[in-house]
């Protein structure tokens, strides 16, 4: 068979809170190298360098292993509103980033996103590969 074929496989709640902890871990990796990207000096400092490179790359495997699980309009929002809002609040701290009202405001309204997608996030059944069929 040329293409492989998809099947509808139920999610149940034990396979939606262990996607929703590695999208978790993705988020921290997410944050990690893009609070560790200005140490890199445009890549010339060998340390900082390497956090970055490997942080981008282990904040993909989790999130590949949640989009099996989760819609990925859902899973993507998420990723990008937490590491986005964790990103500008840690570089607040880090860097030095300022701290504005109008900030703030902004930050809170990506969260308030987030946990709306959340909360309401629509029970589906997600298509998978079947197992077993060559592509």
């Amino acid at each position: 068979m040329s293409s492989a074929r998809l099947n509808r496989v139920h999610v149940n709640s034990a396979h939606l809170a262990r996607a929703w902890w590695f999208v978790g871990i993705a988020v921290i990796m997410e944050i990690t190298w893009a609070v560790a990207l200005p140490l890199t000096e445009g890549f010339s400092r060998p340390l900082p360098s390497v956090v970055v490179i490997v942080a981008m790359i282990l904040a993909f495997f989790p999130l590949s292993v949640a989009a099996r699980h989760l819609p990925i309009g859902t899973l993507y929002a998420v990723w990008t509103g937490l590491g986005a809002a964790g990103t500008a609040t840690l570089s607040i701290l880090v860097h030095g980033d300022t701290v504005a009202p109008v900030r703030i405001l902004g930050l809170s309204c990506i969260i308030v996103g987030v946990v709306g997608l959340r909360l309401f996030e629509e029970r589906r059944d997600v298509p998978r590969r079947a197992e077993g069929v060559d592509s």
